[in-house]
């Protein structure tokens, strides 16, 4: 048979061979070119829609600020960000204690007798009391304890119990925990007749895009196979930390810290509360009966607490503050396994929270923010210890989100560490994670939204425009027909408007100048690099230290700081179109420095003009790209914190 196949191709005419070895060669090249291409991930549970290829290429056009957006390619398993990837071992809370009560559905607290009898315990009886908000962020009501019950005592009115149980003749305490539950409000029904979407964003803290795919693999899976979810590869930051992300998303507002007639709200938050603030929430109670809820993880760092003033009253329907400052607080999470309360992890309480929240109000339109901030604020690989639970809430709520729009979403990347000092790591800072999914029925029955979620997953995106898609379902969500029926009537998109609800399309042609990123952030600008040591980049390091010491100018506590080295130096391309650019004369340089005392590492951009006399300017935020723990503990400034080397360290 080898001898006929080899005569047959010897005795062929040279244009068949010359044909054959052409098509083979380009047959090879696709397939090589298909394995390399980076997509926008478009995950669907029947397998119908695949990978949605948006291709290396943005369809924006231009490139910088003022032209459009070409958005870089992240490759979550580059090596040079790849290297920082490390498994983690599963979380094992040290079970220091059995399990000895429970809350059932009836919202009765009952003594768990098995756990009794393994833990050879007899006679045991317990007591408990109900604890909610006070009169502020900072305070509580705190219930009178109950009498012994060693059966069920009915708690049916308590959102958060603490519970403490002996056992025979123990003179003390052999157990204590805290369990909530959801407690339905009593709330008008929507009045249209018709039950209007409900709302699920779920927020990991300092997560890119890459990294949800690196350390989260069965949250992703849970969500190709379950939803039809659409990851938004041109998502970006608009500010530096949580709080000013947070605050366009959830307020569709500027906040500067740095330079209060920017600001679009007041920056002074140690001495104002944020009970009037416009927040979304607000707008999905008042104008359409929504039940809402708003719970955090990590009580130390809650986005209206620290650092600020916090809320007066409980901003929505269910407020899981309460219960995590008080759980925090206690001696049993300070004998607690790292990430865990007792024997259950600190994630895994805000996830049964919300799913509660889920049944409870399956029937009601709801609206629910919930924020996970304690596994992956501070490190790159930790979140893996919730993967599997993540992707365990999302199967078990499928049922529950049959008529929700679900977001998962991240205010930025990770902002320290050695990954932060690569040219990806910069990247994905500045390029959070952001799924958006719809339930699989609404995707078949209206394949135009599904449509335009595709389209705009390949173009720039930022939490102004979450806002704004959060208020088209204020304004349009009463069902899905009305949000598909507008497609059809949608004016072509101004790139005059900085935000854009993702339900419709996004303007293909817009930089970060019309979506109002400032350059620090800004993805789509490409960079050069300079040589440390010239005179030119030594200069802008000097300017960024220079700029570092006069906002610290104010603070006699902290050490006027000195460059110690030049880390990094870039300058950006020069774009015609720059609308930030005042002359042609403007260069732009990118800057990272290691000042001292304290080692601090900072990252900005520095102006130089070189008109009548040459001045370096730093006009927008000084990022802080590696870790200062307790360097700035004298000052209470937010923004100073980052900067601040103390006298007294």
């Amino acid at each position: 048979m080898r001898k006929l196949r080899w005569l047959w191709w010897k005795k062929s005419p040279w244009p068949r061979r010359l044909f054959l070895v052409v098509g083979l060669v380009l047959a090879l090249a696709a397939v090589e070119l298909s394995s390399r291409t980076v997509t926008s991930r478009v995950f669907d549970r029947r397998g119908q829609f695949g990978w949605i290829d948006s291709s290396n290429q943005s369809p924006n056009k231009g490139v910088g600020r003022g032209g459009g957006c070409r958005l870089p390619t992240l490759d979550p398993w580059a090596p040079e960000v790849g290297v920082f990837y490390e498994k983690v071992a599963p979380l094992r809370c040290h079970r220091f204690q059995h399990e000895l009560t429970y809350l059932n559905e009836n919202g009765s607290l009952c003594v768990n007798e098995s756990a009794a009898r393994d833990a050879s315990y007899r006679d045991v009886s317990c007591t408990s009391r109900c604890f909610g908000a006070g009169s502020d962020d900072w305070s509580q009501t705190v219930g009178q304890w109950s009498e012994p019950f060693d059966r069920c005592r009915p708690v049916f009115s308590c959102e958060f119990v603490e519970v403490s149980c002996r056992a025979g003749a123990w003179p003390w305490s052999v157990y204590t925990n805290f369990h909530s539950q959801i407690v339905p409000k009593p709330k008008p029904l929507p009045t249209t007749g018709r039950q209007w979407l409900s709302v699920l964003v779920l927020v990991l803290d300092s997560t890119s895009q890459s990294n949800l795919q690196r350390c989260f693999p069965k949250l992703v899976e849970a969500l190709r196979a379950n939803y039809t979810s659409v990851l938004l590869r041109g998502y970006a930051k608009v500010a530096d930390n949580s709080f000013p992300n947070a605050v366009a998303a959830f307020t569709g507002k500027r906040f500067d810290p740095d330079d209060a007639t920017k600001s679009e709200l007041p920056v002074d938050l140690r001495h104002e509360h944020f009970d009037h603030w416009p927040l979304i929430w607000r707008q999905f109670a008042s104008r359409r009966q929504h039940v809402t809820l708003f719970a955090e993880d990590f009580p130390p760092f809650n986005l209206f607490t620290y650092q600020a003033a916090g809320f007066k009253q409980p901003p929505t329907d269910h407020y899981y503050r309460p219960f995590a400052w008080r759980v925090w607080r206690s001696f049993l999470h300070l004998r607690s396994t790292h990430l865990c309360v007792g024997n259950t992890p600190t994630h895994r309480m805000l996830l049964d929270y919300v799913g509660q929240f889920l049944r409870r109000y399956s029937d009601r339109p709801t609206f629910a923010i919930g924020w996970l901030a304690e596994i992956t604020h501070d490190w790159l690989n930790q979140g893996q210890v919730a993967d599997a639970d993540l992707a365990d809430f999302f199967n078990r709520a499928r049922p529950f989100l049959t008529n929700t729009v679900t977001v998962l979403v991240s205010d930025h990347g990770l902002r320290f560490g050695d990954i932060r000092h690569t040219r990806l790591g910069r990247l994905e800072e500045n390029m959070p994670a952001m799924v958006v999914a719809l339930p699989d029925h609404a995707a078949d029955r209206y394949p135009k939204l599904l449509e335009t979620l595709q389209r705009n997953a390949a173009l720039l995106a930022t939490h102004y425009d979450l806002h704004a898609t959060l208020l088209d379902l204020v304004d349009n969500g009463d069902t899905w027909t009305t949000l598909e029926r507008r497609l059809a009537h949608a004016r072509p998109p101004s790139t005059a408007r900085r935000a854009h609800s993702l339900l419709l399309p996004l303007p293909q042609i817009r930089g970060c100048a019309e979506a109002d990123i400032p350059d620090i952030y800004c993805v789509c600008q490409a960079t050069v690099r300079r040589d440390n040591n010239e005179t030119e980049t030594l200069r802008a390091g000097q300017a960024l230290v220079d700029e570092l010491n006069r906002r610290l100018a104010g603070e006699q506590r902290c050490a006027t700081l000195q460059l110690d080295r030049l880390l990094y130096a870039g300058e950006l391309e020069t774009d015609a179109d720059h609308a930030q650019q005042p002359t042609s004369a403007t260069r732009r340089y990118l800057i990272q420095v290691q000042t001292t005392p304290g080692s601090g590492h900072f990252e900005a951009i520095v102006h130089h003009r070189h008109h009548h006399r040459p001045q370096w300017t730093v006009p927008e935020d000084i990022s802080r790209i590696n870790r200062y723990g307790n360097q700035s503990f004298c000052v209470d400034n937010a923004v100073l914190k980052k900067y601040c080397f103390c006298q007294k360290n």
